[in-house]
């Protein structure tokens, strides 16, 4: 159960969580949510190419990564709205009577509908944002959210089903664990709010983690963490590909050839004799 112990992976674990929790009990203001919601498309990131789990540091790419995190939110959150309400409307232009009875019951098959909508829309959603909120991280690009096709084929495998799975449970148990943890009444103010928000934070970084996982598992991406592990985006977008590493191999190019190129140039004097 390495997914479960995840937050503790990074350099500093004990300061990552402190801090999460310190800027989770502070989520009403926007900056500290930003800066957490930043957080999650950074280990979205990491998690999704097999790295450890990052730090708090670099705030304003953390902030910039939440605002693309929330902008990708507000326009599915918007096209949710929409349908709900074209649905409503039609309704109560189908539905809709002048008499006070005909009012009454309009008004209460469109709140059963409207309820149903938003019921049937939420699941998907919850299941279709976590693969579109990885392409953002990994992209560093809003428009990444919304290329349908490519968030698609990474759900509709059965390997990010699975993952994704599991991150819901974290997810929800975090929740769960909040609100117990919040009710309590220690006689000190707020002391159960903060413990819940920490608990709730780190079950928040094992679902992301889980779910980038899940992305990585579903793009066949390699699971081999980056060497050496750092926060930076353009650490992550530093060339590494196989055919460089493969150039830097080749015999006589690389000190990395050790006796073997010493033995290669030997061979070579003396073919050229």
């Amino acid at each position: 159960m390495d997914w479960l112990r995840y937050p503790l992976s990074g350099e500093t674990p004990a300061r990552t969580l402190a801090v999460g929790a310190a800027l989770s009990a502070l989520g009403v203001l926007i900056l500290p949510a930003l800066v957490v919601t930043g957080y999650y498309g950074r280990v979205l990131d990491r998690s999704s190419r097999g790295a450890d789990a990052p730090s708090f540091e670099s705030v304003g790419d953390l902030l910039a990564s939440g605002f693309r995190t929330w902008a990708v939110l507000a326009g599915y959150l918007l096209v949710g709205v929409v349908a709900v309400a074209v649905l409503g409307v039609i309704t109560l232009v189908l539905g809709g009577a002048n008499t006070g009875l005909g009012a009454a019951f309009g008004a209460l098959v469109i709140g059963a509908l409207l309820v149903t909508a938003v019921g049937l829309l939420a699941f998907p959603a919850w299941y279709f944002v976590p693969a579109a909120l990885t392409r953002v991280a990994r992209e560093q690009s809003i428009r990444a959210g919304f290329e349908l096709r490519a968030v698609w084929r990474v759900i509709s495998d059965r390997r990010y089903f699975a993952r994704w799975l599991a991150g819901f449970g974290a997810f929800a148990g975090g929740s769960v664990g909040y609100a117990g943890l919040s009710a309590l009444d220690v006689g000190v103010p707020l002391v159960g709010h903060v413990l819940g928000t920490g608990l709730n934070f780190y079950s928040g970084v094992v679902a992301v983690h889980l779910w980038g996982r899940g992305y990585a598992a579903a793009s066949d991406e390699s699971a081999v963490a980056d060497s050496p592990a750092t926060d930076s985006p353009a650490a992550d977008s530093a060339p590494d590909s196989t055919a460089d590493r493969a150039d830097d191999r080749e015999p006589g190019r690389s000190a990395e050839w050790g006796a073997d190129a010493a033995r290669w140039r030997e061979r070579r004097r003396e073919g050229g004799e």
